[in-house]
């Protein structure tokens, strides 16, 4: 139940930065996730009704889907810390805002 409540808990904080959609769930320990509960959980969590309509979905895994995960995250860090470096030095006026 724990595991459930932290899952839940990350993904209500991306609703709030980011605005509801699909979340998907993948790994090699996904068979104990219980999807009902982190629904119900995350329906607890987000009261506005704009932001509520998310769902949850477990993709299978895979070596190419890991590579595909990791090079993405890598591309995403690689753009946020040169988005931060830019920010300090004073090259963009405006607020940082992270797609």
């Amino acid at each position: 139940m724990l595991c459930h409540r932290a899952l839940t808990a990350a993904t209500a904080t991306s609703i709030h930065m980011e605005g509801p959609g699909t979340f998907f769930i993948s790994g090699p320990d996904v068979k104990f996730i219980d999807i009902a509960l982190l629904d119900r959980l995350l329906h607890e969590m987000v009261k506005m009704s704009p932001l509520q309509g998310s769902r949850f979905e477990v993709i299978p895994t895979s070596d190419e889907m890991g590579i595909i995960g990791a090079a993405v995250n890598a591309d995403r860090a690689h753009k946020i810390r040169r988005l931060s470096v830019q920010f300090r030095h004073g090259t963009r006026q405006s607020s940082l805002v992270l797609a």
